[in-house]
């Protein structure tokens, strides 16, 4: 019952913290890797923090009822079409969206792991709801994701983000090890969700690198 409390307590908080916009503020600013990219005003949003929020509420209304709860993480995707210049999270790549968990002002971060759980928010929200809306968004993402993940790939481990795509100065951020077992999990979930297991072979290939085995990625030329 303590841990069923706190979260009660928890999703109260969320409730009453949400901004009209429908985003959980961080309120301090931020300059993602060293501020390259340039830096965050204080009250800035991120899709990664509006996906773990969708997830929670979805699955504490499935065990309280409680519409409120529902209600608070439905108002959670009005931020997915905000793009980054007007205060939100959405940017392109080659013309696929992304969901910033920072997003950087001056270029684009592209990190995978906060990407990938906001999708999974997304879909939790659908498979609770229905909704149209936040199955657009995931399956708008989960394409992107199909037309981006080889650029993460370094051939021997996984890039934690892109910043190395935006400056091209700077060298690829490989992930280390936490964070590349993170991304082979993420990718198991989206695969558990979507038919045909679109990103079995990268999860198969990515658990290699995690023993040591590498192989030469079509993007390593190019980074």
């Amino acid at each position: 019952m303590d841990f069923l409390d706190n979260a009660l307590n928890v999703s109260s908080w969320a409730v009453e913290n949400q901004s009209t916009n429908g985003g959980w503020l961080w309120p301090f600013s931020y300059g993602f890797s060293g501020g390259v990219l340039g830096v965050m005003d204080e009250n800035w949003y991120g899709a990664m923090t509006q996906g773990l929020g969708m997830s929670f509420l979805t699955r504490m209304y499935n065990i309280t009822g409680n519409q409120t709860y529902l209600d608070a993480a439905e108002n959670a995707t009005k931020l997915f079409n905000v793009s980054v210049e007007n205060g939100g999270f959405l940017r392109y790549y080659g013309g696929n969206p992304w969901y910033e968990e920072y997003p950087t002002p001056d270029a684009g971060s592209f990190v995978l792991n906060g990407y990938i759980y906001s999708l999974i928010g997304l879909y939790d929200l659908y498979a609770t709801t229905g909704s149209n809306v936040s199955k657009k968004l995931y399956d708008d993402g989960v394409d992107s994701l199909i037309n981006m993940i080889s650029i993460f790939d370094l051939g021997c481990s996984s890039s934690y983000d892109l910043v190395h795509h935006s400056i091209l100065s700077s060298p690829p951020n490989i992930a280390n090890y936490m964070y590349h077992g993170l991304h082979i999990s993420l990718l198991s979930i989206i695969n558990s969700i979507e038919p045909g297991d679109p990103f079995k072979s990268v999860q198969e290939r990515w658990s290699g690198y995690s023993d040591g085995v590498c192989f030469n990625s079509p993007n390593r030329a190019n980074q």
